[in-house]
């Protein structure tokens, strides 16, 4: 019991198998060629131990398959998706390649794979000449048969670096793992394939392909199999007893086992051939890596590192908030992943049918980026070409007698390079541009190796800018859209509320007359009459879209115009309410030439708003003040000659902005209100303080509530 515990933690630590740095590269380069080719996939995977048990362990783990049932690769993949088997394969490349780094074990996986293979193969063509039912399980078992080693390589390998493989008495083998181990990597190898959820009869030869040939004789016909199979397939050549006892087995003569050994060998020459391994005898000496070997260690490795750091790249290019930043996002990783340090990014009108460069922060001032607008009719253009025929071109592999377009001559001279190189950017079948990189030979020399990563990366680019372009899109849409709806309410509203504002007029013109011209009242009757005065002229230019008139410039007393409004606003909004306002202006404060109504509109948009955001209650202070030049800007002979600004603070103590609303609270339709509300006023009040050549901020308070800040220009010659 306690052997069992500790071999079940052992399992439990070995997650990870190794697998040979040439069949992973091989199923890359595969899966990226044709991602749904499941037969070429296949034909790789089921040549590999490790990899092969665990796709046949996750195939049963997913509802609705037939358990047991796997007994073709290309049907598990078929089962999983192509999705889960890439996963499955850069996470073994990715450690594969510190398992490498840490210890190198090529030269002993190499010879574990041959036996494996060869055994694999041979079991297959027992079978076969035996009439068992099942050959592809034949396959497979042999192909599991030594997967324990494996495992105590992963879990051990120091200890059987040197032994694991290359041990030659086979049954002292299995006494040094009992003593040295938890168990022997027969028992090892059973329970793994357990554990990944392949069945018994899987693991079972396995478990027992170290038997006595007297217990064998005992076993189902697999079993028999897997056992005769690994004897006939152990190196050096086995000897006439292992013949013999194989042809007393199963009835076949010695020389027809001769000639299945035969076809075994040649099937893994064959295979090492297509997978690049180079399989040496075991008479050879194997204690270095080959160079090809080093090679294909090499090629996984900077593979492995490219997709790491252009997966790395993707969240800048989707965390960034607009077209610009993507540029700019995209040309320091271009510049940071490939060393291209000159590059043009082009972007696709579709408008127009033209490439249009796109300034960045080292050309900005280039009068060159203006002019480079390029139709699409000018084909001969590599730019123009790549995009059409969606496929890297270069300046440097122009057929024979063929010269670049004056046009890319022109693109080259201004990149200061010897040529360049022009990747489409594509977005399910959409153009969106082109990425044109100046190099120099030798640099493209080195690039036209990574052109695969160089291509991944300019595809992940192209859907930020298609997901940008969606969302800036989509934004006009609804923008619109929403903006016809205000359109047609304005109209109806305009005709139904002007006939009540003329009555409202029309009788607050005759209580005037009833009363004394020196009544007190007369002050409130006046501003009430200009305030519907404005009413009716703002709803007409809501009308007009105020295409036909322009307000007029006027010298306008910001002070009074605030205590007007506030007088208004105490007795309509605050009379039941708990606000306080309070005012705090500026005796000092100059009259301001502007647009009197407009500026009017400003003031109470945001008063109204404040008083809004304190439904409990609270205080709303206004203040103003003249903010003058510094003193060294004005002249010694007329110190006002040098204007200084107008400040207008609204702050109170309401709710606050939320903050996810803050950065955009001036943008048209958003509100921090309830639905029945547009959300235009502050998109409006923004609008007019922008017409007036001030500024507008607005802040939250450190303790509650929201400050709006006016700034605007003093005239050069004021009066106070």
């Amino acid at each position: 019991m306690q052997i069992l515990q500790a071999l079940e933690e052992y399992i439990e630590a070995s997650k990870s198998l190794p697998t040979l740095p040439h069949i992973l590269l091989k199923l890359i380069e595969t899966y990226n060629q044709d991602a749904n080719n499941i037969k070429e996939l296949a034909k790789i995977i089921e040549k590999d131990p490790s990899l092969c048990a665990k796709i046949i362990g996750l195939t049963n783990t997913v509802p609705f398959s037939s358990p047991y049932a796997i007994d073709k690769i290309e049907h598990g993949i078929s089962i999983l998706g192509t999705n889960t088997i890439k996963n499955l394969i850069y996470c073994a490349s990715v450690e594969e390649s510190f398992r490498q780094t840490k210890n190198p074990h090529t030269v002993n996986l190499k010879r574990f794979w041959r036996h494996s293979m060869k055994c694999a193969f041979m079991a297959r063509l027992i079978s076969i000449k035996i009439d068992y039912d099942n050959p592809g399980n034949a396959f497979l078992a042999g192909l599991f048969h030594d997967i324990g080693k494996l495992v105590l390589l992963a879990s051990f390998p120091e200890k059987h670096k040197n032994q694991i493989v290359s041990h030659k008495d086979q049954n002292n083998l299995i006494q040094t793992e009992e003593v040295c181990l938890p168990a022997a990597h027969c028992n090892a190898g059973a329970l793994l394939l357990n554990t990944w959820g392949l069945p018994t009869y899987l693991s079972d030869p396995a478990l027992y392909h170290h038997e006595t040939i007297d217990k064998i004789h005992y076993a189902l016909p697999l079993v028999k199999i897997i056992y005769m199979a690994n004897a006939l397939c152990r190196e050096p050549t086995p000897d006439d007893e292992t013949f013999s006892t194989a042809s007393d087995l199963f009835g076949i003569s010695i020389s027809e086992l001769e000639k299945l050994l035969s076809s075994s060998a040649k099937e893994v020459k064959k295979a090492s051939d297509y997978l690049e391994i180079d399989v040496e005898p075991q008479k050879k000496t194997e204690n270095s890596t080959s160079k090809t070997t080093s090679k294909i260690q090499e090629n996984l490795a900077r593979h492995i590192r490219d997709t790491s750091l252009i997966g790395g790249t993707l969240q800048d290019l989707f965390l960034a908030g607009n077209q610009d930043t993507i540029i700019e996002t995209i040309k320091q990783n271009l510049q940071t992943l490939f060393n291209l340090k000159k590059i043009l990014i082009f972007l696709y009108n579709p408008v127009d049918l033209t490439l249009r460069a796109k300034k960045s922060k080292e050309n900005e001032h280039s009068s060159f980026i203006d002019d480079l607008v390029i139709p699409l009719n000018m084909k001969d253009s590599l730019l123009i070409a790549s995009l059409i025929h969606k496929t890297s071109l270069n300046s440097f592999e122009k057929p024979n007698g063929s010269t670049l377009v004056i046009l890319d001559e022109q693109i080259s001279r201004f990149l200061n390079t010897e040529g360049f190189v022009c990747i489409p950017m594509i977005s399910d079948g959409e153009w969106m541009g082109v990425i044109a990189a100046g190099l120099d030979g030798k640099d493209y020399f080195h690039l036209s190796k990574n052109i695969k990563p160089l291509n991944n990366f300019a595809e992940h680019a192209a859907k930020s800018i298609h997901t940008d372009n969606l969302k800036t899109n989509r934004f006009h849409a609804v923008n619109s859209e929403k903006m016809k709806e205000v359109s047609d309410m304005v109209r109806n509203v305009t005709h139904e509320v002007n006939t009540p504002l003329g009555i409202i007029k029309n009788y607050i013109n005759i209580l005037g007359m009833k009363l004394s011209e020196k009544d007190v009242v007369q002050d409130e009757i006046r501003i009430i009459k200009e305030e519907i005065d404005r009413i009716s002229m703002l709803l007409h230019k809501l009308y007009s879209f105020s295409t036909d008139k322009t307000e007029k410039n006027e010298p306008v007393n910001i002070n009074e115009q605030l205590r007007d409004l506030v007088k208004i606003l105490r007795e309509s909004l605050v009379k039941n309410s708990k606000v306080k306002i309070k005012l705090d202006l500026d005796k000092q404060l100059p009259f301001i030439s502007t647009k009197k109504d407009s500026l009017k509109q400003v003031f109470l948009n945001l008063i109204k708003n404040a008083i809004e955001a304190m439904p409990d209650g609270g205080g709303l202070k206004i203040q103003t003040r003249y903010i003058p030049n510094p003193v060294e800007g004005k002249t010694k002979n007329n110190p006002k000659e040098s204007k200084g600004s107008l400040e207008i603070t609204v702050c109170d103590e309401g709710l606050g902005i939320p903050p996810e609303i803050e950065p955009k609270v001036f943008e048209p339709l958003i509100s921090t209100k309830e639905e029945n509300h547009s959300g235009i006023g502050l998109s409006i009040v923004h609008g007019i303080v922008k017409a007036l050549h001030g500024t507008i901020v607005c802040m939250n308070n450190q303790d509650k509530g929201a400050t709006f800040k006016i700034n605007l220009p003093a005239p050069n010659n004021f009066l106070t």
